[in-house]
């Protein structure tokens, strides 16, 4: 064989394989290899069939229907590899937004109920910019890790005892990040028996649900018997349309961390926003271990009696650094850690916790050497603080009557503050300052900077132009999704928008470098993001 054959061969070894584009367009050719948008196949199973690991999958805009168009267990993207980065399969919309899987409510767009017990079927997939709506049973996975979905969005979810998205038993290592989630479902967003699940920087409004008798809690957020369930940055808003929670014996949640199918752990919320919801802010069941809230914001929630605003019945609860504001429990806690016995500890610290009414008991069973409630800003509530080093200053910025309240962005705190600023343990502010997002972009559970504190600001929030119109376009079951931040003005006059919604919402104008280049950062005292959980 000549010299320069053996060359090429050798070459053609050691190089990659060129990842090829496989195109899906309803009214495309449908001609094989389907590598442009006109000859593209006519329905994804088609292009999965053909498509091989690591390739690019790109749908064209549109609405996608029927059996042809369903991702099951049998019929799913081509597995990628994990060598790199690069080597994940990747299927995406032409346009973030501009491609819909509509079950019709008569089928389920995205089913995979892999066995469990058993090997847990890694993909390394990436869905990126589609929207899955109607599905009939939501959007199921079951025991596949390694999958991402990055600006993808998810309506109706059915009713009874269906979720809108769920990760379940097995799955392992996913990623939801910049996604949104609104309409119908029992959870919104949720994992169930999984481990090291993230979901970041997403929206998630509850406009309605009919549990068809069940009785069953629903919730935007859930983590249900999961260890190592981390929420970064994400919103659970204007869900407040109660006349449409059908059904719902044990209430509802923003966050939810029930425990009713066995134990779970370490699981975390960071950066996160509860704001205009009749939700419960925060319920963690009586086998959940090792939850921490971090710098998170919740405010103008209410529940319906009998029901707590915020029920901390795990072992090892920490919340630190939390802004409560406007809170109605109409006859039980704020926050009630009643079933934790046997020496556990819940921690209450360096938070703000103000108007919190309805109810003569703010914290319930936080007695000295079981539960610590201390370093807090406690204000304006019908229940009073015990804590040593509690201040009873108003938070609320007012500009005639309390010009030096540190609160005048539900998102930070403000430099210069009566008694908020570094006024909490060891010095740090007391209430949350949501400036930054947490999270390096792309990345799973456990790789570099999965966890940590970035440069990018939290503001403007990410993809919100793109969720809004989503959102505000919601009509069914008569439910109109153009209310809270999706329809109206700003206090500027300008078109309202999801992060001037939230930063307006006491009523004070967003500064006006939120929309430029970076942010303002009031107070640098802020102490810094605890991952892990609970202090020594």
């Amino acid at each position: 064989m000549k010299l320069s054959k053996i060359i090429l061969i050798l070459l053609l070894l050691a190089s990659p394989l060129q990842a090829a584009t496989v195109w899906v367009n309803s009214a495309g050719s449908n001609t094989s290899p389907y590598d442009t948008k006109a000859k593209g196949a006519t329905t994804l199973q088609t292009a999965m069939a053909y498509a091989s690991g690591g390739d690019t999958i790109t749908i064209a805009d549109g609405t996608y229907q029927g059996t042809g168009n369903q991702i099951t267990t049998a019929a799913h993207p081509p597995v990628g590899s994990a060598w790199t980065a690069g080597n994940y399969t990747i299927v995406k919309a032409e346009t973030d937004g501009g491609v819909i899987f509509d079950g019709q409510d008569a089928r389920n767009m995205f089913w995979v109920l892999n066995t469990y017990p058993g090997d847990t079927d890694h993909w390394y997939v990436q869905f990126e910019g589609i929207e899955w709506i109607n599905s009939s049973s939501g959007v199921f996975i079951q025991n596949v890790s390694n999958l991402k979905f990055l600006r993808c969005g998810f309506m109706d979810g059915g009713s009874g005892n269906n979720s809108l998205f769920r990760f379940n038993r097995g799955c392992t290592y996913n990623l939801c990040e910049g996604c949104w989630f609104y309409g119908s479902g029992r959870y919104l967003a949720s994992c169930q028996q999984t481990t090291y699940i993230i979901f970041r920087n997403c929206v998630a409004r509850h406009d309605r649900h009919d549990n068809n008798g069940t009785l069953n809690p629903i919730g935007c957020y859930a983590s249900y018997t999961c260890d190592y369930t981390l929420f970064q940055n994400c919103i659970a808003i204007d869900s407040d349309q109660e006349a449409y929670y059908l059904d719902d014996q044990y209430g509802l949640s923003a966050f939810y961390f029930p425990t009713t199918n066995g134990a779970g752990s370490n699981s975390s919320m960071t950066n996160c926003i509860a704001l205009n919801n009749v939700f419960e802010g925060i319920n963690i069941t009586g086998l959940m271990t090792t939850v921490s809230v971090t710098n998170s914001v919740f405010v103008d929630l209410s529940i319906r009696s009998p029901y707590d605003l915020n029920s901390l019945r795990g072992t090892g609860i920490d919340i630190d650094k939390c802004t409560f504001i406007n809170g109605v429990s109409p006859s039980s806690t704020i926050f009630n850690a009643n079933e934790v016995t046997g020496g556990n500890t819940v921690y209450i610290t360096n938070s703000i916790v103000y108007g919190q009414t309805g109810t003569s008991r703010l914290f319930n069973d936080f007695d000295a050497g079981v539960d610590i409630e201390d370093y807090n800003c406690v204000n304006g509530n019908t229940g009073s603080g015990s804590g040593a080093h509690d201040i009873t200053t108003n938070p609320i910025y007012n500009a005639s009557t309390n010009p030096t309240g540190g609160i005048k962005y539900p998102v930070r705190v403000e430099s210069g503050s009566n008694n908020l600023d570094g006024a909490g343990e060891g010095g740090i502010d007391i209430g949350a300052n949501c400036m930054y997002l947490v999270g390096t972009s792309g990345t799973l559970y456990g790789e570099t900077g999965y966890a940590t504190e970035t440069a990018t600001s939290m503001w403007p929030f990410p993809n919100e132009a793109l969720i809004k119109t989503k959102l505000a376009a919601y009509n069914d079951g008569g439910v109109s999704g153009a209310r809270g931040f999706c329809t109206g003005t700003s206090l500027d006059g300008s078109a309202q928008t999801l992060t001037k919604y939230i930063w307006e919402y006491l009523g004070n104008q967003i500064p006006a470098d939120i929309y430029g280049s970076s942010p303002s950062t009031p107070s640098i005292r802020n102490g810094g993001i605890r991952n892990g959980g609970l202090r020594p």
